[in-house]
C-alpha cells in the first residue's frame, strides 16, 4: 500500500480479521535535527496518529526506550496495546534521524499473532538501511 511518505505491507486476511502490518515512513525535515528532542517530538506526533486509529479507552503505550538503535543511529522505540473493534492489537514503533530525514518503522498485529511474527518483524527492521 504506497502512500505519500509511507509504504505499508499488509497481510491478506479474511474480512473481519485484523491484518498484521509493517509500515515504513520517511519524513524530510527542514534541517538536520540539532538534538534528540527534535526526533522525539516528531516520533510523539507519529505515535499520536497511531493512537487516533484505535479506541482511546483501551489504548496503552508501553515504556519509551530512548537507548535504542535503528539503522545505525540512536533511536526511540515504544510498544502499545489497543483494540480495533473486538480484536486486541499489539504494536511496535521505532524512529531515528539520518541527516535531515526521519524514519519510522511501525509493526502491528493481533496480539495472539504478535509473538510468532516478531522474528520476521525483527529481521525486517534490522535489515533497513538508507541506499544512496
Amino acid at each position: 500500500l504506497p502512500g505519500k511518505y509511507t509504504v505499508c505491507f499488509r497481510q491478506i486476511v479474511d474480512q473481519g480479521q485484523f491484518p498484521a502490518r509493517v509500515a515504513v515512513t520517511k519524513k524530510t525535515l527542514a534541517h538536520k535535527p540539532k538534538n534528540s528532542n527534535t526526533v522525539l517530538k516528531q516520533f510523539q506526533n507519529y505515535a499520536q496518529l497511531i493512537y487516533a486509529q484505535y479506541d482511546a479507552k483501551t489504548f496503552e503505550f508501553g515504556d519509551l526506550n530512548s537507548d535504542a538503535t535503528f539503522m545505525g543511529q540512536s533511536a526511540f522505540e515504544i510498544s502499545y496495546l489497543a483494540y480495533s473493534g473486538s480484536i486486541e492489537v499489539e504494536g511496535y514503533m521505532i524512529c531515528c534521524a539520518v541527516d535531515s530525514d526521519l524514519y519510522v518503522f511501525h509493526f502491528c498485529a493481533p496480539r495472539n499473532d504478535f509473538e510468532a511474527l516478531t522474528p520476521t518483524m525483527t529481521r525486517m527492521r534490522d535489515s533497513m538501511a538508507v541506499v544512496q
